[in-house]
């Protein structure tokens, strides 16, 4: 499926917005990709070739009808001009004269968002990344901090997270930025590297204040591309993490990671049924209350059985492990935590797309994980307790997703809301 981009192009004194004449009407600059979304790296060199100047990619705004059209999703991006802009374009236009133009609705809409954000009646919260000269700073600190830079492109850019993709004499790598709530996430990374070096990247470069790391390029295979037995191996690589892990994991928690076990989960669910954590639509959130004894039920079980916490990736699943040369690389711990090993089991067998939608390569999958704990627990009594506590360890995403719902500004929320009833559902279907 291709994007196409509608761009909101201000000029660098932000008193017009740039359109251009199709004819029948005027619109935003349009640039259409078939890179995944969030991939926003075609954007700037389509500027640059048709116009002559540089944009900055800032942030996707949804409009009251963001439908998709001809086939096609429409997506809005806000953007900056920077560097030398011709100020002669014929389609330069202020917000008096809009309402002279005959626009597409749609980009009138996006357009008038523009202007009232920068009267100042935008977002309270918004990510560095997410504001004029953020691509500036961040391209500064890059050649601050590696050698023989050639080349920077902004590479991805969401409210998660952005990549901007960096060319040098010594090869790829790339500066991924944190929002705020997963501000640690450079920090971890590097004291995970030194414990798992063959399995967890090693930053290049480091700024914990702003969230930033740079990782060496560890090429383009992700797992999810690849056959039933690379998803084999890349679980055993985490499965090898959650062993060595489970001796260290008050090591771990000293040193800052996030403490998810089972009895701290419990009092997670009971104050996100309360609605002490933001909102929940009722319908769930009193199926939850309801719930709740039969939680603590399986926290109880959890803690009976012999399978230890550990450290837990807390967002494992096929696209976040690579494959470079003989190893697994496991990256993005923004969530990483000490909690229950089954709660990454939870991602990684019910992800969307092959192998994982069989039903009958899922229990594979399942069983060849348990088998590395066959010291403590027969496979076979593991994958009973793994179905029966799957309410409570699913459950631990739910939590995850309505605390990053609670740093976000509501403006923000909609590339995440759906995230919440969806895990919550699907607690809740455990008991059925």
């Amino acid at each position: 499926m291709a994007t196409t981009f509608h761009l909101v192009i201000p000029d660098p004194s932000g008193r017009r917005v740039l359109l251009v004449d199709e004819g029948s009407g005027w619109a935003l600059p349009r640039v259409r990709s078939t890179e995944p979304w969030g991939v926003v790296r075609a954007i700037p060199g389509s500027i640059r070739d048709r116009f002559g100047f540089e944009v900055e990619v800032l942030r996707a705004i949804v409009l009251a009808e963001d439908d998709a059209r001809d086939g096609s999703d429409d997506e809005f991006r806000f953007t900056q001009a920077f560097g030398e802009v011709p100020d002669d374009l014929d389609g330069w236009t202020t917000e008096e004269a809009l309402a002279g133009r005959a626009i597409d609705e749609r980009d009138r809409d996006a357009v008038l968002r523009w202007f009232a954000e920068r009267r100042g009646e935008g977002p309270a919260r918004l990510e560095a990344w997410q504001r004029r000269g953020w691509l500036a700073e961040a391209s500064a600190w890059v050649r601050e901090s590696l050698p023989d830079v050639l080349t920077i492109e902004q590479y991805s850019c969401w409210n998660g997270s952005a990549l901007l993709r960096i060319e040098a004499e010594a090869g790829r790598s790339y500066l991924k930025a944190a929002p705020g709530y997963f501000r640690s996430e450079g920090a971890t990374t590097a004291s995970l590297a030194e414990r798992f070096p063959d399995s967890v990247p090693r930053p290049m470069a480091l700024d914990v204040e702003r969230g930033w790391m740079v990782l060496g390029d560890f090429g383009d295979r992700l797992v999810r591309s690849e056959v039933l037995e690379h998803w084999e191996g890349a679980l055993d690589a985490m499965a090898s993490i959650h062993r060595a892990s489970a001796a260290i994991t008050e090591d771990l928690l000293r040193a800052g990671l996030v403490d998810r076990r089972p009895h701290v989960l419990i009092p997670q669910i009971e104050a996100l049924a309360a609605g002490d954590l933001g909102p929940v639509p009722e319908e769930p959130a009193a199926r939850l209350r309801d719930a709740l004894p039969r939680f603590d039920e399986l926290r109880a079980r959890l803690e009976a059985a012999p399978i230890p916490d550990t450290l837990v990736h807390g967002d494992l699943h096929t696209g976040n492990i690579a494959i470079d040369g003989d190893r697994y690389v496991i990256f993005d711990w923004t969530d990483a935590c000490i909690a229950h090993p089954f709660v990454d089991l939870q991602t990684y067998l019910h992800m969307a797309g092959p192998p994982s939608t069989d039903a009958a390569v899922r229990e594979r999958l399942l069983h060849r994980y348990l088998e590395g704990w066959d010291d403590l627990m027969s496979p076979q009594e593991a994958a009973g307790l793994f179905h029966r506590t799957t309410p409570l360890t699913t459950m631990h995403h739910a939590i995850s997703y309505q605390q990053i719902l609670g740093n976000l500004d509501p403006t923000e929320r909609w590339q995440w809301e759906s995230h919440l009833p969806w895990w919550i559902d699907k607690a809740l279907e455990g008991f059925t």
